[in-house]
């Protein structure tokens, strides 16, 4: 994994550590493309002229692969017309139909970016280790110095 060779992860511990760092990382990730995957599915939503369909539309499907793909051309253009919309107004009524979606989203968001910053602060205590040991040795044989000369 590329996580645990960056960190240079060769200790059980530090091998333990560094996968819960990619895993946290690679949840982060996924929440935000599910938020991205929400916005352009409310905004298909929007623009499905048939409210009573069940499932998901050809046009809902074609909404959102154009979304996917970014492929905003004259077709899509016409559709959002037919709306009265512009991209900014779709957009702006999409996020505000699924604000609760994206609230929950970063929540868990923000529990994954506080639980990765304490795995990381781990993994700094690990690697540190030795390198505090001797820093506390070498303060302790500096302290008992300066005292023999008191």
């Amino acid at each position: 994994m590329a996580t645990i060779q960056e960190l240079s992860a060769t200790s059980p511990l530090k091998i333990y550590l560094a996968e819960k760092i990619y895993e946290c990382l690679w949840w982060m990730r996924r929440y935000e493309n599910q938020k991205r995957a929400t916005l352009i599915h409310s905004m298909a939503t929007i623009l499905e002229t048939d409210k009573y369909a069940r499932g998901v539309s050809d046009l809902q499907a074609w909404v959102m692969d154009a979304l996917y793909t970014n492929r905003l051309d004259d077709e899509f253009s016409e559709l959002l017309g037919e709306h009265n919309l512009t991209m900014e107004t779709l957009t702006q009524k999409a996020m505000a139909s699924s604000r609760s979606v994206f609230e929950n989203l970063d929540q868990m968001i923000a529990l994954n970016a506080k639980t990765l910053a304490g795995f990381q602060a781990s993994y700094e205590v690990v690697v540190n280790r030795k390198v505090n040991a001797e820093r506390m040795r070498l303060q302790n044989a500096l302290m008992q110095r300066d005292l023999s000369a008191i």
